[in-house]
This record gives C-alpha cells, sequence and structure tokens, in this order.
C-alpha cells in the first residue's frame, strides 16, 4: 500500500487548493472503500 502523498500528491500537479481538496476527498473515498481496516475486523 502506498501513502496518500506517493499515490496523488507527487504524481499530480493540483492547480487550487479547491482542487487539491477534491482530489484528497476523493482519495479518502477510493482508501476507505478498497483497504481493510484492523479497527473493522479486517472489513472495507
Amino acid at each position: 500500500m502506498r501513502t496518500i502523498k506517493e499515490e496523488l500528491i507527487w504524481l499530480n500537479e493540483l492547480e487550487s487548493f479547491e482542487e487539491a481538496k477534491e482530489k484528497i476527498s476523493e482519495w479518502i473515498g477510493k482508501y476507505n472503500r478498497l483497504y481493510v481496516h484492523s479497527a473493522l475486523g479486517y472489513l472495507s
């Protein structure tokens, strides 16, 4: 698993703070759907 910096920030030239907020929000949503979480009993 890579970090948000490796998967999003370093690979994209974000034009504005608003664009960054939108892309980060999308990335977090994707992360929460795809990766299992120990606090949830290893469920996604």
